[in-house]
């Protein structure tokens, strides 16, 4: 979750990024190829599920124009949580 916060500041946002980094993790443990740190490598795709999060909010305000994700979360001062 600390990798995930790193990019993405809103709790609720981050949870849900490391859910679809989770589910990417499981469907392509079979090609982890063992070159290098297994570690490494679940960062390697948990920061780039986080880097794709503004490619998918896009992606949603076409498709959902309504959808409460294509929202720019900000704080109660006005402030975006999201880098």
């Amino acid at each position: 979750m600390g990798v995930c916060r790193r990019y993405i500041v809103q709790p609720e946002v981050a949870e849900e990024i490391l859910s679809t980094a989770y589910l990417k993790i499981f469907s392509k443990l079979h090609t982890y190829s063992h070159d290098g740190s297994f570690e490494g490598w679940l960062k390697r795709i948990v920061v780039r599920t986080c880097l794709d999060f503004p490619y998918f909010v896009f992606e949603m305000k076409v498709s959902h124009p309504s959808h409460p994700i294509t929202s720019t979360p900000s704080d109660k001062s006005g402030h975006r949580l999201v880098h």
